[in-house]
């Protein structure tokens, strides 16, 4: 095999196992935090969002790779496609590449602040424990949606704290809650017959859309920024709507897969409408992440 052949095979590797389709999703929770720490009246240094994005990037990265090489048994027989069962990396290599990535991540919200570091080993321990163990539980969407909520406190270390005043605490717990509500939707479907999922993904799309409501008008934000963030969450509300009713008219795993999928991509923009509440600016900011994560997820579909 050429030098070339083996460095592209090497970096479309690399690229499976970190699932760079999803990792544009991470950063919103993260934006999403620093502009609750501007809405409390406190500063964030631009250095340090970068950081933490960054942080939550490799989080992401560390946490696909480990679920590869757990998952690596069952991929031999579901997914070979997959590049551990495919043979392009060994199993203990990805519980090793995951390891770094987590590591990486860890001290890089070190050089953030300690704080930083806290929330995201914190994080990192909630990833290890979903991905060893709760993702094959009924706790499996807790912890989904626990590890969102904790990717938007990290946002919030940014700004100096890990905390904010009521009602702020209601958009990491928003985003969360709706996060644990899609992941059943999201995962592999066994067959068709089965609409449960796709029930409580529905409710949990009409929660997290009147809980939004409430909350821009709670803040009472300036009229440009109502009205943007009403606009955002409008759009999630058809979105995640349009999808799940056809997810429910037609249960079979591929759609209901796609449509988790989709749903999980929907919210980022729910996520914008609560930043935007802020200002626009920061709902923009946040929603510009949808851009590569759509394109990368139509381009490089997870197997």
């Amino acid at each position: 095999m050429a030098v070339g052949e083996r460095l592209r095979r090497r970096v479309v590797t690399v690229a499976s196992l970190v699932r760079l389709q999803t990792l544009f999703t991470a950063p919103p929770d993260v934006v999403l935090g620093a502009a609750l720490v501007v809405a409390a009246g406190r500063s964030v240094p631009f250095t340090h969002l970068v950081g933490v994005i960054a942080v939550s990037m490799l989080v992401s990265a560390g946490g696909a790779t480990l679920n590869d090489a757990v998952d690596a048994p069952r991929d031999a027989v579901a997914n070979p496609e997959r590049p551990i069962p495919r043979g392009y990396l060994s199993r203990w290599a990805g519980f090793g590449l995951g390891g770094v990535l987590f590591a990486a991540a860890v001290l890089g919200a070190r050089a953030v602040s300690p704080l930083a570091a806290g929330v995201t080993a914190l994080l990192v321990a909630t990833v290890v424990l979903y991905d060893g163990f709760l993702i094959r539980t009924p706790l499996g969407s807790l912890g989904m949606g626990t590890t969102r909520g904790l990717n938007v406190v990290l946002g919030v270390t940014a700004g100096g704290t890990a905390g904010l005043p009521w009602p702020l605490v209601v958009a990491p717990v928003v985003t969360g809650g709706y996060a644990a509500a899609v992941t059943g939707m999201a995962g592999r479907q066994p067959d068709g017959r089965h609409r449960g999922p796709i029930v409580v993904a529905g409710l949990g799309a009409a929660a997290a859309t009147v809980a939004t409501g409430w909350y821009v008008a709670a803040r009472t934000p300036s009229l440009f920024s109502a009205a943007t963030a009403f606009a955002l969450l409008l759009a999630f509300f058809l979105w995640t709507a349009r999808t799940i009713v056809t997810a429910y008219v037609a249960p079979f795993p591929a759609i209901v897969t796609a449509a988790g999928e989709s749903c999980v991509l929907a919210l980022v923009v729910l996520e914008a409408a609560l930043a935007a509440v802020t200002a626009p600016l920061w709902g923009l900011a946040t929603l510009a992440f949808l851009v590569p994560a759509v394109g990368l997820a139509r381009a490089y579909p997870v197997p």
